[in-house]
């Protein structure tokens, strides 16, 4: 509750390089801030191969969505995953990299929270 979010992208099981920057980011504004990182990735076949490639940047938690219908990437299920998670977690702040078509569905899911989108800083 109330810790710094990462939504980590990936294409196919690989972390996409902006997720890793943003990672590094996010590690330094929750030591600042003093709460943990968290972080979240949904896709389809990830489980057991993108956790080695995020848990590095000093994650505290992480979230791993897998499913059938999260590839190829479409808004709607990433877009209910981020909600309901953020609903339930209430991070004080998320971001994500506005890469390819996930960056048309980020802002739908903002709805009440601090986010912060490659260097664009959403607030509520």
């Amino acid at each position: 509750m109330n810790n710094v979010f990462v939504y980590c992208e990936v294409e196919g099981t690989t972390v996409q390089e902006v997720s890793q920057e943003l990672l590094t980011k996010g590690r330094k504004l929750a030591n600042k801030l003093g709460v943990d990182l968290e972080a979240v990735v949904a896709g389809s076949g990830i489980k057991g191969k993108v956790e080695d490639q995020i848990l590095p940047y000093g994650v505290d938690k992480l979230f791993v969505f897998d499913g059938e219908g999260l590839f190829p990437y479409t808004s709607a299920p990433h877009t209910d995953i981020v909600v309901k998670l953020f609903t339930e977690e209430q991070p004080q702040i998320a971001s994500h990299g506005r890469y390819g078509d996930r960056a048309r569905s980020w802002p739908k899911s903002v709805g009440g929270f601090n986010l912060w989108s490659y260097c664009r800083l959403y607030t509520t």
